[in-house]
């Protein structure tokens, strides 16, 4: 007779607002397959055990087809992403809210916390990960800014146009983005680049994106605007950090070729953090996500779900609109307009 091992159990995650170009993604933990169905194409009455809506598709009625105890909720855009725009309702729409601002993980237990990182470098699977551990570019050239100018005054947009604007006039900084040098890759603006500087799109306590990580993994030194916190979770040493005209002057005066090779062993050491820590892929993303997730879902049958049009309701939509407009045009804005009037 032969001793045949028992199946072993997969949970299927259905996801919304996951924009990577994978169709899914299956996540091996503690004995438990974790599929994260990301892609439209097929899904039409398929099975899945949980959903997970992630940003602004956490507003989608599709939402409400999974019992509450099966609906997933994260919120890792920038603090400033219209995905935070109704909190209560979110609040009331799911039972777990994962997200990396730290005041509403104190606020209420609906919200638990998760970081968000991944990268915009091609680095997706394991393999990729070990094989940029194992890789040392090259640095031949010294600074580079990357960032789109292309954005509403809102958040850190404005200052970091102020910031582009001078490392346009500074022969010394190589600049490049949307509405400056579009590049095909952001390789091209770090694997050779001892430094460069990094601005998230808000300041805001442990929130960090791809534009920290990508640095990390490059082995460049962030020049980085962004997490007040992130001493809490990076060795500092490994970086330089501003906040304001002033003291991104210091940190261009330190970032010398000298400085750099000082500064390796920490570099390497927050690059191994990134990796090992898994802040630095969507793969690790989902690896942490399906750590959190309620162990009980492998023993809950999966449910059918029919077709399904992605739409946010019309109250919602309007809710949305609404709350958009006074954060784009307070109303201190609109008195000024209307007296000018």
């Amino acid at each position: 007779m032969f001793d045949l091992a028992p199946p072993i159990p997969t949970v299927r995650i259905d996801c919304y607002g996951i924009k990577i170009p994978q169709a899914s993604l299956t996540i091996d933990l503690d004995g438990t397959h974790y599929q994260f169905c990301l892609g439209n194409a097929g899904r039409t009455n398929e099975s899945f055990h949980a959903g997970l809506f992630v940003n602004q598709s956490a507003y989608n009625d599709a939402a409400l087809r999974y019992p509450q105890n099966r609906r997933f909720a994260a919120l890792i855009e920038s603090p400033i992403n219209p995905c935070f725009d109704d909190l209560d309702l979110l609040a009331k729409r799911f039972d777990t809210v994962f997200t990396h601002q730290s005041d509403l993980v104190l606020s209420n237990p609906v919200f638990q916390p998760l970081l968000f990182g991944t990268n915009w470098i091609g680095v997706h699977s394991d393999q990729d990960s070990l094989d940029v551990l194992n890789d040392h570019p090259d640095k031949t050239k010294q600074i580079s800014f990357i960032g789109s100018i292309q954005h509403d005054d809102i958040g850190a947009y404005q200052f970091r146009r102020e910031i582009a604007n001078r490392c346009l006039e500074n022969a010394d900084i190589d600049c490049f983005g949307k509405g400056i040098r579009p590049i095909p890759t952001k390789n091209v603006a770090l694997r050779s680049y001892r430094y460069s500087i990094a601005m998230e799109n808000a300041v805001a306590d442990l929130y960090f994106s791809e534009k920290l990580i990508d640095c990390l993994l490059s082995e460049t030194v962030p020049i980085y605007y962004g997490c007040p916190s992130i001493d809490t979770l990076f060795d500092r040493r490994g970086m330089l950090c501003f906040d304001s005209q002033d003291s991104l002057s210091d940190c261009l005066e330190r970032a010398t070729e000298a400085n750099y090779e000082a500064m390796r062993p920490y570099i390497l050491a927050n690059k191994r953090k990134a990796i090992e820590q898994r802040w630095h892929s969507h793969h690790g993303l989902l690896h942490r996500l399906a750590s959190v997730l309620p162990e009980n879902l492998r023993d809950m049958p999966a449910l059918e779900m029919p077709a399904f049009v992605k739409s946010r309701s019309t109250l919602a939509r309007l809710s949305a609109v609404v709350r958009r407009e006074i954060r784009h045009n307070p109303i201190s804005k609109q008195i000024q307009r209307r007296t000018a009037s």
